[in-house]
C-alpha cells in the first residue's frame, strides 16, 4: 500500500505493508517534530542543513539508546550467571 505525508512542507508517498502504516506514521510524527525543533532553534538555516542536524542528532539518540541495551544485555547475562553458580554452590551443599 502507499501512504501519503507531509515532512517539512513537502509531501511524500510511501510504501509499505498495512500492518505498518501505525508505526510508520508515528515514525514520520517524530521526524516532523524533530525537525520543527531544530528549524525553530535555528530559524535561518536552510531546509536541507536541517534535514542533516536532525539526521545526524537521531543517529547520536540510537548509537546511545543501542550502547545502552548493550549494557543491559550484558548485565542481564552476569546475572543469569551468578543465579547459576548460586543454584550449583546450593545443590552441592544440599
Amino acid at each position: 500500500m502507499t501512504v501519503d505525508v507531509r515532512i517539512l512542507d513537502r509531501s511524500y508517498k510511501l510504501a509499505c505493508e498495512p500492518s505498518e502504516e501505525e508505526q510508520l506514521q508515528k515514525a514520520v510524527s517524530l521526524l516532523e517534530q524533530k525537525l520543527q525543533d531544530m528549524r525553530r532553534s535555528m530559524p535561518r538555516l536552510e531546509s536541507e542543513r536541517v534535514a542533516v542536524l536532525t539526521a545526524l542528532s537521531l543517529a547520536q539518540e540510537v548509537l546511545s539508546l543501542n550502547k545502552d541495551l548493550q549494557e543491559q544485555t550484558h548485565c542481564q547475562r552476569l546475572i543469569k550467571q551468578m543465579i547459576n553458580d548460586a543454584e550449583k554452590s546450593l545443590a552441592q551443599l544440599g
